[in-house]
């Protein structure tokens, strides 16, 4: 998914009202956050996040809002290198076919 134009010069609008309802059922939301900031051990965090109901749903989360931290099984820069492959918060328009 891409950010629509009108969101593209204030992200914080978009993060600020997306809804994430999934948290709920998250295996990670009653740990401590700093953990999640601190990845020195990214390995306790990837099996936490590989077990978690709503993994696909965290990274999707991540991916759109740009969060920093572990989020979703991936690191910020994991998470970078799937936006780039996925094509993700392009700045130049897209070319249509002639």
């Amino acid at each position: 998914m891409d950010v629509p134009d009108k969101f593209r010069n204030n992200l914080g609008d978009l993060i600020q009202f997306e809804p994430t309802p999934w948290k709920v059922d998250a295996l990670c939301k009653n740990m401590d956050t700093e953990v999640f900031f601190n990845t020195e051990e990214p390995h306790v965090l990837r099996i936490v996040c590989g077990t978690c109901p709503v993994q696909k749903k965290c990274l999707d989360y991540a991916l759109r809002n740009l969060e920093f931290g572990f989020w979703g099984g991936t690191n910020e820069q994991e998470r970078q290198s799937l936006r780039r492959v996925r094509k993700m918060f392009r700045t130049e328009p897209t070319e249509t076919p002639s």
